[in-house]
């Protein structure tokens, strides 16, 4: 079975695709790749916003007091990210928020954080982690907004970007598939195992733990969320 993170995000004005297993396909010119057709969706898992936080240095305390601030920056305000996904989330922000942002891209989220620590680039945008919340509690980071529709159980404290920029959200999605030729009723197994198992005294604890709250429904709500990203990727 395949494990694959699958992201679905939208804003007032627009849609864009940044679904990794739709997008991925598209990214390599030589593979007959399929996620809709190629993957049996089994169940969707969890669900997390990302984050975005700054440094003790920067005076901002919320999304608001953030783009008075960032506003005033000459040429612009760095922000790290780790990765396409990333890229694009901040890009859709800048755009929809009014805001001169220069991607500072690292490879891979630990090496954005440390940068962020040690005062390379002040702000960032990225997925929710236990090393992230540590640094959180620990008054090393503050966090200036999330960007899911509602508060997540992932990051405490967080307020949603869109209650100041209308319609800004994004979630990540976790997903659960099998490989394609599974029959359906082996499918349907592994879709009632998979609730079955989530549905355990402490898996809601023990998921938010880990950052990425439970968000359990079958296998039409994954079909929902490809197809709908692969539409918008043929547009």
């Amino acid at each position: 079975m395949l494990a694959l993170r699958t992201v679905t995000y939208c804003t007032e004005n627009e849609e864009t695709p940044i679904t990794t297993v739709v997008q991925a396909p598209s990214m390599l010119p030589n593979t007959n790749a399929d996620a809709i057709r190629g993957l049996v969706p089994i169940s969707t898992l969890a669900r997390a916003p990302q984050v975005l936080l700054v440094n003790d240095k920067v005076p901002a305390k919320d999304f608001p007091s953030f783009v008075e601030w960032a506003r005033k920056q000459p040429g612009g305000v760095n922000v790290a990210v780790a990765g396409p996904t990333d890229e694009k989330s901040l890009a859709s922000l800048a755009r929809s928020a009014n805001l001169n942002v220069v991607v500072v891209s690292y490879r891979g989220q630990a090496l954005a954080l440390t940068a962020v620590l040690g005062g390379e680039v002040s702000v960032l945008l990225g997925s929710v982690s236990s090393t992230m919340n540590e640094f959180i509690q620990q008054g090393r980071f503050k966090v200036i907004g999330v960007t899911s529709a509602e508060p997540s159980a992932a990051v405490p404290g967080g307020v949603p970007i869109g209650r100041f920029v209308p319609g800004y959200v994004q979630d990540i999605n976790y997903a659960l598939w099998a490989p394609a030729g599974t029959p359906p009723d082996i499918a349907a197994k592994l879709t009632a195992s998979v609730r079955q198992a989530l549905d355990e005294p402490g898996m809601t604890e023990k998921f938010t733990g880990f950052s990425v709250p439970l968000a359990v429904s079958g296998p039409a709500e994954v079909n929902r969320i490809l197809e709908r990203e692969a539409g918008l990727l043929l547009r």
